[in-house]
């Protein structure tokens, strides 16, 4: 479905740049709707920071704000609540945020009576970057594992079928899978994620990672984060990293 309805968080002093350009690249379809959360460190843990309007525009209008990297859809923003964030995730596909901005969130989050959670996916993009260079899978045989990176092809298409791929095939001994199995999956995975390359890695040896990716582009990885695929994350760790967080 290539209409979407999507959130962009940055802090009010922050250059949204890179994350206008962004979403303006990749999410360029005129049905989508787009909503600017304006950020303050001093003013997320305050409800009444909701009713405070961003300059040239107020909640639940268009703002009148003009940017060159703006898109093209309908477009309104506001500086934004915890109950806010939480409230606009609900009624959403996906969040935007530079790095810095999630740590920020979290954070705050983290210091105030409400849970983190938020019931979208988050795309943590590293700043300054508009471009997803390459796309790295790790593949640990799990279901759950299988479901994140489908999930990934159907929330963002265009980024997928726009970008090189690498699927890291990490199966610890008892998950292997048969070779129809795999050969089933590969050829799924070709028909969402563009120029797919395929390498058998050992969570015991991911040393020989840096000869399978490219340490010179950013990259969006989905991987798993449990302590099995921990000698996977160290080694990836120095890319500049896009981040879904689901």
């Amino acid at each position: 479905m290539d209409r979407k309805r999507i959130l962009l968080c940055r802090n009010q002093v922050g250059n949204p740049d890179s994350l206008l350009g962004l979403i303006s690249y990749y999410f360029s379809s005129a049905d989508n709707i787009f909503v600017n959360l304006q950020l303050k460190q001093d003013q997320l843990v305050s409800e009444a920071a909701s009713a405070n309007p961003i300059a040239g525009g107020t909640k639940g209008h268009h703002s009148a704000v003009k940017h060159p990297a703006r898109p093209r859809r309908y477009y309104r923003g506001y500086e934004a609540s915890v109950r806010d964030i939480q409230r606009e995730a609900r009624f959403s596909d996906f969040l935007v945020v530079q790095d810095a901005d999630y740590q920020t969130l979290y954070t705050n989050f983290e210091t105030t009576a409400y849970p983190f959670f938020l019931s979208c996916p988050v795309l943590v993009a590293p700043a300054g970057e508009e471009r997803v260079e390459q796309i790295i899978l790790v593949d640990d045989g799990r279901p759950l594992t299988y479901q994140q990176i489908k999930y990934t092809a159907c929330l963002f298409p265009k980024v997928c079928l726009a970008t090189p791929t690498t699927l890291l095939i990490a199966h610890p001994p008892n998950k292997l899978a048969s070779v129809q199995e795999e050969k089933l999956w590969v050829e799924y995975l070709k028909l969402h994620f563009a120029h797919l390359a395929v390498h058998r890695v050992d969570h015991r040896s991911s040393r020989i990672l840096p000869t399978m990716v490219d340490y010179a582009k950013n990259a969006l990885i989905i991987c798993p984060t449990d302590a099995l695929s921990a000698p996977l994350h160290k080694v990836l760790a120095p890319l500049k990293q896009f981040r879904l967080i689901q």
